[in-house]
């Protein structure tokens, strides 16, 4: 309960899997790693007995089991029983057996699941066939084995297979949760799942059921009879780029792991609003929203997945999302969605990819609603999708086809088309196309090209009176209305590529920030351009700042007001890399005064972490605008850093040649210590370290943060006042003369939104003991239940915790407190009930 460590063991060999068979055994396979660069594996996974011993479940290592395999796939074990997949066979070992026994498969196994009762084992592979071998853990030798039983459902790879009790869970690609009784070979579906399901885990009670979707989301089942329902915990998307799917369709593993579909350009996870709220495209199948305190906002998701496309094998063969663009306001929404063709692929790769950009509106309940669809609005990638800073429905996309198109929010046939037909006498007749009666809709009003060449990237000027494009060896200033072009600023060589545009006012100057990489990749630079004198007025090489080569990713952060605090900040980093970099621009007093980028702040990750995204975060009453830093790494954890913090390395501390110089001699500390991660785990890390508390007692748990939960703490509370909830309150058909009491009402309040206390249930336990008793304290316990929060109580209550804060074990060392109801909750009921009136 405490999330603290109970114990650490260490192997020579990545942990691969581990089960916990038993009380008093663990069974950890370990070994078959991935090689780097050759695409093979590195010495040979094997299953190592682990015995807990003791009050205190010490581990202690017991040997390895004649368990091992050269392609270890999925693992699991029940009992004295172990089932280990070794590509297309399937290895089993039971306790008093001497070896392992070989079942062979046709095709590469992808899941496998151990009956608890002992009866069979399955098996699902990369065709979607379940095997089920009945007897098979009853004799060694194989003599008296029977042919498996086969069971054909899932049209893709069998992801996941637990059991549940007598039921066996299997799920896959399509989405679809089964439920099978191999008793009776009845069968189950649960339906409608957002995302393919990857895992399954299953209660003790045989009830409870964990799903875990590709999506980077768990449902929770609580009954698996009658109508289904999950509860969900919804979390930040995967990166699709970082996908490997395994047995892709079409595709037969030849002894080692098919490697992962070629990863598509990388592109921003985050994306700051103008509101001061952050939106996550991590995963490229939907839009998620965070609030304040960074959480997930399921209600204010943007689901983009289609139901009726492929879910399985190449992720970029699936609808994915490759560009967003905010509106001004973010009242409008534009999404650009890139889908490769399995079935063009073979024929001609360079016209399989389909793009489709979408226009969303914001309703009045917050909710993005599909408004307005263009297919293949271009004949190539699109890589700029950008808002005007001031026109609420104006965006510009642009491709690597060499054009840009400028839309917006016009009547439907508003703009003027005309079509020749020809007449009698040769001559030609325009005609107008008629108007739509009202109805409104997202159309080109502008068209444009530079020369032919792919456009790289793109943004507005501060005012929006004007659009920046990036080419090859080239910024060019359009005009925005009439798609005129303005200037051409020389930007590097002629193959080198302008990757990245920002623009920014600051010191009273139209700044314009771009990223020129060169052709060979090695060097990598930010010009900055005063549009009003069309020079470069500063630079920075990031070749030269950040270590690797990788691409460089740069964040511009403009001027929040006036003050010091208030300048241009530019945030560099590779993707994937682990180093951050804030430079400050410091601009001249003159107005035709040079210009120098300052660096203000450093940050290393830890060892073994790397950016995948990062980007300024909104502005917050407790930090200064431009200090904090959200963070999206490598093990898929959302970091907001400081990057004024006391740990990390500022420009005012030391020039950056010394920073440089105690970055090679290893002086530089890392941001969170590794020892510290070491020594915590996850759960221990998010409730505190118990070790730096007392042994015993109350005080063990002073030093523990547990949640703090803002107002709210049961799922029903969480859901507010709705229809269902007020009419096991108050039915809406009963009429007012014929309402229950006052006091009746709060009880049903009570019943319906109140956390139950833990303290009313266990002196409801000691009372129930007491009357098996047959002794006289039972009538005492139920009048205190009954009593409530009556003086007595209370005093009694205060009594216990001065008994408790004295070391005295005098009611038990499980006795709860009770819980004190927020006021605060009570007052938004009424804020509720009052708005919806």
């Amino acid at each position: 309960k405490t999330g603290a460590c109970l114990a650490t063991l260490s192997f020579e060999a990545p942990v691969r899997d581990i089960r916990w068979p038993s009380e008093d055994t663990l069974l950890v396979v370990t070994g078959g790693e991935e090689a780097s660069g050759r695409g093979g594996r590195v010495g040979r996974a094997s299953v190592e007995r682990v015995e807990l011993k003791g009050p205190t479940l010490a581990p202690e290592r017991a040997g390895v089991l004649p368990l091992g395999a050269d392609r270890p796939g999925p693992f699991d074990a029940a009992g004295s029983a172990a089932a280990l997949c070794d590509g297309s066979v399937l290895l089993l070992w039971m306790e008093g057996w001497t070896g392992p026994r070989r079942l062979p498969h046709r095709h590469p196994l992808t899941a496998v699941s151990v009956d608890p009762l002992g009866r069979y084992v399955a098996a699902g592979d990369v065709k979607g066939i379940v095997w089920v071998s009945w007897g098979i853990l009853e004799d060694s030798s194989g003599t008296a084995a029977k042919p498996p039983a086969r069971w054909h459902w899932h049209a893709n790879p069998v992801r996941a297979l637990v059991h549940c009790g007598p039921l066996l869970l299997s799920g896959g690609d399509e989405g679809v949760l089964c439920i099978r009784n191999n008793d009776d070979d009845n069968v189950q579906f649960v339906p409608r799942f957002p995302s393919p399901l990857r895992h399954l885990a299953s209660g003790a009670d045989g009830k409870s059921v964990c799903v875990s979707l590709e999506e980077n989301s768990l449902a929770l089942i609580n009954d698996l009879h009658g109508w289904v329902k999950p509860k969900w915990i919804h979390a930040l998307d995967v990166p699709i780029a970082f996908a490997s799917p395994v047995g892709a369709p079409g595709k037969q593993p030849t002894g080692t792991a098919p490697a992962p579909a070629p990863a598509p350009a990388p592109v921003a996870a985050l994306h700051v609003l103008a509101n001061g709220g952050v939106a996550a495209t991590g995963g490229g199948r939907r839009v998620q929203f965070l609030d304040e305190e960074g959480k997930v906002v399921p209600s204010k998701s943007v689901t983009l997945d289609r139901s009726n496309t492929v879910r399985c094998g190449n992720p970029m063969r699936r609808w994915c999302l490759r560009q967003i663009s905010f509106s001004a306001r973010a009242s409008c929404l534009l999404t650009c969605e890139v889908r490769r063709s399995p079935a063009l692929d073979r024929f001609d790769p360079d016209a399989t990819t389909s793009t489709v950009l979408k226009w969303w509106r914001r309703d009045s309940d917050g909710q993005y609603t599909l408004d307005s669809i263009a297919h293949d609005a271009h004949k190539a990638e699109i890589t700029v999708a950008i808002a005007h800073p001031s026109r609420e429905h104006a965006f510009v996309t642009a491709s690597l086809d060499g054009t840009f198109k400028c839309w917006d929010l016009l009547v439907a046939g508003s703009i003027s088309k005309t079509h020749a037909a020809d007449t009698d006498d040769g001559k030609e007749n325009e005609e107008p196309v008629a108007r739509a009666s009202g109805a409104r809709c997202w159309q080109c009003v502008a068209l444009g090209s530079w020369r032919g060449r792919p456009i790289l990237s793109g943004c507005f000027s501060g005012d929006g009176s004007a659009l920046a494009l990036g080419f090859h060896g080239f910024a060019v200033l359009w005009e925005h209305d009439t798609a005129t072009e303005l200037r051409a600023l020389p930007a590097g060589e002629a193959t080198d590529r302008v990757a990245q545009l920002h623009s920014a006012v600051a010191g009273g100057r139209f700044l314009l920030l771009g990223t020129v990489r060169a052709a060979a990749g090695a060097h990598q630079e930010v010009f900055c351009w005063d549009l009003a004198r069309l020079t470069v007025i500063a630079r920075v090489n990031l070749s030269a700042e950040l270590a690797g080569e990788r691409r460089c990713v740069v964040r511009v952060a403009p001027p929040s007001g006036s003050g010091s605090g208030s300048a241009l900040r530019l945030l560099a980093f590779r993707a994937p890399g682990g180093e951050l970099r804030v430079w400050r621009l410091d601009l001249g007093a003159a107005a035709g005064a040079e210009a120098s980028f300052r660096e203000e702040a450093v940050a290393m990750l830890p060892k073994g972490r790397q950016l995948l995204d990062a980007a300024f975060a909104p502005p917050s009453p407790d930090v200064e605008a431009t200090r904090r830093v959200l963070c999206w790494t490598s093990d898929y954890e959302l970091w907001s850093l400081d990057m004024l913090a006391p740990g990390i390395a500022g420009a005012d501390a030391a020039t950056p040649e010394k920073r440089k110089k105690k970055k090679d001699q290893g002086e530089m500390a890392p941001i969170v210590k590794d020892d510290e991660r070491q020594e915590l785990g996850p759960a221990g890390r998010m409730l505190g370290d118990a070790r730096k508390a007392s042994a015993t007692g109350a005080a063990a748990y002073k030093d523990l943060r547990f949640f703090k939960y803002p107002v709210r703490t049961t799922a029903v509370q969480q859901a507010g006042i709705t229809p269902r909830l007020v009419e096991q309150i108050c039915p809406p058909h009963i009429p007012s003369h014929m309402l229950p009491p006052p006091s009746a009402l709060w009880e049903r309040l009570v019943a319906v939104l109140a956390k139950p206390s833990p303290s009313a249930d266990l002196s409801g336990a000691a009372a129930a003991k007491a009357v098996e008793d047959g002794t006289a304290a039972a009538e005492k316990a139920a009048a205190g239940v009954e009593a409530g929060a009556a003086a007595g109580g209370a005093a009694q209550w205060l009594a216990r915790r001065k008994a408790q804060d004295d070391g005295a074990a005098v009611y038990g060392e499980n006795t709860a407190e009770a819980e004190i109801v927020e006021a605060a909750f009570f007052d938004c009921l009424v804020k509720e009930v009052r708005a919806a009136a």
